[in-house]
């Protein structure tokens, strides 16, 4: 079925994170850097199907 789609460009991004381990290691807050730069595709929904046998 013929559709639209829309295409974006991924931003650059930044986080916060922190690993704690079970074993009491943890890693304390870390900046991390995302350098963006991917695309997306986002459809409508409404029009995607499974392939039979998929």
């Amino acid at each position: 079925m013929p559709t639209t789609g829309i295409q974006s460009k991924i931003g650059k991004a930044t986080e916060l994170l922190r690993y704690d381990g079970a074993d009491g290691y943890t890693t304390g807050t870390l900046g991390k850097i995302m350098g963006g730069g991917g695309q997306q595709i986002t459809l409508d929904t409404s029009v995607l199907k499974l392939l039979p046998g998929k």
